[in-house]
């Protein structure tokens, strides 16, 4: 799943907020209709909100930064550009990995 995280002061919902439900690491946020994991709020990070991709009418306008969880990517996926790669979080995330 491909997410993008944006400054939560610049972030808006069209429509209405999701449900969310809490956990030690973040909140997460659900469509009421579909049940679709729409947001993330990480407590450590609360200006924040990460988004997934899937959810955007137009994700080709997003350039992706970095790839994480490399480790446990699938066999066949061939990922061609040179961006940085890491086998689980982001450096400086290291912490959150117990929650996971």
């Amino acid at each position: 799943m491909t997410h993008m995280g944006i400054p939560i002061k610049e972030f808006s919902w069209l429509k209405r907020e999701p449900t969310y439900w809490s956990s030690k690491v973040s909140d997460r946020g659900f469509c009421a209709d579909c049940g679709s994991t729409v947001s993330l709020l990480y407590h450590d990070e609360p200006d924040i909100i990460v988004i997934p991709l899937g959810t955007l009418d137009d994700a080709d306008r997003i350039k992706p930064a970095y790839h994480i969880f490399t480790e446990s990517q699938v066999s066949w996926l061939k990922v061609d550009e040179e961006l940085p790669r890491h086998s689980r979080l982001s450096p400086g995330y290291e912490h959150l990995d117990e929650g996971l």
